[in-house]
């Protein structure tokens, strides 16, 4: 993971034609930014704090890479599960579940059941923060 911080909120950019980065682990943070202070020489002195976003994912930039072709709330929340969840991972949650409906109190479907609610909880998530990327909150 990586970390970087920025005196401007960042929230999304384009990475190439298939590809997001988003900035979804924002927290705020004072801190120096590259050539934020007067220099004597070679070093850097009387260099002032600044207030900015601090960003976490896993690129480089702070930024979390996401498969998406356009920049729209469902790519997003797509791009996001995806970093989790394959597509066989979705449908094998949804059949585990399904074939043990007729048993609800037995031990399969307590288990099915919690790893499902486990991938929705993860989904919701996804959906924040895509919200919050797009400005919908």
């Amino acid at each position: 993971m990586h970390t970087e911080n920025y005196t401007e909120r960042r929230t999304y950019e384009r990475y190439d034609a298939e590809r997001y980065l988003l900035y979804i682990n924002e927290g705020k943070v004072e801190f120096v930014p590259p050539g934020g202070g007067e220099t004597d020489g070679a070093e850097v002195v009387d260099a002032a704090p600044v207030a900015g976003f601090s960003y976490t994912g896993d690129h480089e930039s702070g930024g979390t890479l996401v498969r998406a072709v356009e920049a729209t709330y469902p790519a997003f929340v797509a791009g996001l599960v995806g970093l989790r969840y394959t597509d066989d991972d979705v449908q094998a949650l949804q059949s585990n579940l399904l074939a043990t409906h007729g048993d609800a109190g037995g031990e399969k479907h307590a288990q099915y059941r919690a790893e499902f609610d486990e991938y929705q909880a993860y989904r919701t998530l996804c959906k924040q923060r895509a919200r919050a990327v797009l400005g919908m909150e």
